[in-house]
């Protein structure tokens, strides 16, 4: 797993620096890069049930919180509002608020989700980013998802 974390890292890192794409742009490009990337599978199919593991579960959100959101995302989200892709005031809780949302509501192996439950909290957090101005979320996305929770489901 610390080989996944680095790989996630250097992925972050890449889109974070990228030149090329606007702050809002650059956040769409992480969703899609993470849930798009072959590992995803390797990790869904072994995937350990992180609610029994408690460990992991915890140094899952320590790494959220304390390493992605404050040196990936937030970056892209002050990127994002002085080059007018993402309005907010309180671009530290929006970063967090994402990535806890994306890394741990959204994760079938923290709760166990099946696809409907899976499916249903992936509409809102589409709702939540759209409501936030930020439409992120695709339906290739969304199909991928369901691939992933299906192939969690299948292999625990």
């Amino acid at each position: 797993s610390d080989n996944m974390a680095a790989e996630s890292n250097q992925l972050l890192l890449k889109i974070r620096d990228d030149d090329t794409l606007n702050g809002r742009e650059k956040l769409q490009a992480i969703f899609k890069k993470s849930i798009q990337r072959p590992l995803q599978e390797k990790f869904f199919t072994f995937a350990p049930n992180l609610h029994k593991n408690p460990k992991l579960l915890s140094s899952i959100l320590q790494d959220t919180v304390e390493n992605v959101a404050p040196n990936y995302i937030l970056p892209i989200i002050r990127q994002g509002i002085e080059d007018g892709s993402i309005q907010t005031e309180y671009p530290e809780a929006l970063s967090e608020l994402i990535v806890l949302t994306a890394n741990v509501w959204i994760n079938p192996m923290v709760f166990d989700d099946d696809e409907k439950t899976s499916y249903q909290k992936f509409m809102v957090f589409d709702q939540m980013l759209r409501g936030l101005g930020l439409d992120l979320l695709d339906q290739e996305m969304i199909d991928r998802m369901g691939e992933l929770t299906a192939l969690y489901q299948k292999n625990r």
